[in-house]
């Protein structure tokens, strides 16, 4: 029942990561997609004045989608 659970939450985050923070056309992605896309890439992970900061590779097809998302995910409050 907890792994159901947890599979469960992870669907849901990664759904309302589609709606909240991706353009429309990933609304009907898959979770396969979303992954292969934004959260496996072969980023390095590097700490510039005292702010931890992440390199995307240059030719990575998705960058602009990728960093329009961040910032929406900055934005991201709960409400009060």
């Amino acid at each position: 029942m907890a792994f159901f659970q947890m599979l469960l939450f992870a669907y849901n985050l990664v759904h309302w990561f589609k709606r909240l923070c991706l353009p429309r056309e990933y609304f009907q992605t898959t979770v396969e997609t979303i992954r292969n896309d934004f959260l496996v890439l072969p980023g390095k992970l590097t700490c510039r004045a005292g702010h931890n900061v992440l390199l995307l590779p240059r030719d990575y097809h998705h960058r602009k989608t990728f960093l329009e998302a961040a910032q929406k995910i900055q934005k991201l409050r709960l409400p009060v």
